[in-house]
């Protein structure tokens, strides 16, 4: 008859928790990006809304005589 010894595992060690602190200034600054970045997308759909150039009744009837 055998006799073992019960295997203990020892528990994983794990890292210590860091703290990561932020700046205020790089805030602002992205907060800032984000705003101007919302704007262009905004302006960029209110162009498109238009229609842009040469549509509606800016266009005319479309009939031009060429080489009179």
């Amino acid at each position: 008859m055998c006799v073992s010894a019960p295997t203990v595992t020892q528990p994983k060690v794990e890292a210590p928790v860091q703290s990561v602190s932020m700046n205020a200034a790089d805030s602002t600054i992205a907060q800032r990006e984000g705003d101007r970045q919302r704007r262009l997308r905004a302006l960029s759909r209110f162009q498109t809304m238009q229609g842009g150039a040469m549509q509606g009744s800016e266009a005319g009837n479309g009939k031009v005589r060429l080489g009179a």
